[in-house]
């Protein structure tokens, strides 16, 4: 039976969106639809290049959802707003409110693999890549009752019963004081909503970060590196991480398996991370 994925892309970084997304197909051992949520910025030329490049892709057009997504976002006018404002709100909301099933399996389309791998059994928890840090779009000042989240979740690569998935509690959630006054202008907005819905859970699921690694200031992969996530700060890095595939070896596939994790991230560990963040920046300037 063939694996769901979505993805989301536009014309911006397309020509790396295309390498990153022919690496998945490549490596991934099981059968895949690959469904390419676009933007709204994609022209017909662009299309078409995505139509020969990934092959049995389907597109789904922003102009052709809107229709459908803006009815189910009626009654939640924040939720809506976030959509217009935000290309990275339909990686929430359009893809939650349009796939078909009971379920979501998303990556980014800077994500690029290096090892034969498959997904193995689906879990009955969100599961989530592991960030390097907790990136979520509220500060110290808005977590006077800090929020049930569990830590370093990273919606780069994530499977998501949709059972858990509500309108109600996102657009609870925007209209709360928990989030930055800047909530319109952070890109880890739609990764903290993912992360809240999830925090309602007694556990998360990650899935092992020795396989899907975080990109970082060094390129450290083991022998059973999957994939590495590319995010914007470190996507120059590309040539490292394929040079470091050529030592990889070639004739095993490996498994994505997951560890969970039971304990919320608390304030104080919070507060920790942004106060050491903020002075070793310092010390670095």
């Amino acid at each position: 039976m063939s694996k769901q994925f979505a993805t989301l892309l536009g014309k911006r970084n397309l020509e790396f969106s295309i390498t990153c997304l022919k690496s998945f197909l490549y490596h991934c051992q099981d059968t895949i639809d690959l469904t390419i949520y676009e933007d709204g910025t994609l022209d017909a030329e662009a299309a078409e290049r995505l139509s020969q490049e990934l092959p049995g892709c389907k597109i789904s057009f922003k102009k052709n959802r809107n229709e459908v997504v803006k009815e189910k976002l009626q009654n939640f006018p924040l939720s809506n707003k976030y959509r217009e404002f935000s290309p990275l709100a339909l990686k929430l909301l359009d893809v939650a409110l349009t796939e078909e099933g009971d379920h979501l399996l998303f990556l980014d389309s800077d994500i690029f693999f290096i090892n034969d791998f498959t997904i193995g059994d689906l879990p009955a928890l969100p599961a989530f890549m592991r960030d390097s840090r907790n990136a979520y779009s509220f500060g110290l000042a808005e977590c006077k009752n800090f929020p049930s989240i569990y830590p370093r979740i990273n919606t780069g690569f994530f499977y998501f019963p949709l059972k858990f998935f509500s309108l109600e509690m996102i657009e609870e959630v925007l209209e709360r004081k928990i989030l930055n006054k800047t909530i319109y202008q952070i890109c880890w907005l739609e990764q903290t909503l993912w992360a809240l819905l999830a925090g309602k859970n007694d556990q998360v699921l990650y899935f092992n970060d020795s396989k899907l690694v975080m990109a970082g200031e060094k390129i450290n992969l083991g022998q059973e590196a999957v994939g590495v996530h590319l995010v914007s700060t470190y996507r120059h890095q590309l040539n490292l991480v394929m040079q470091a595939k050529k030592e990889l070896p070639r004739d095993i596939t490996i498994e994505l398996d997951f560890f969970s994790e039971k304990k919320h991230l608390s304030l104080k560990e919070f507060y920790w991370e942004k106060v050491s963040g903020g002075l070793l920046k310092r010390i670095r300037n």
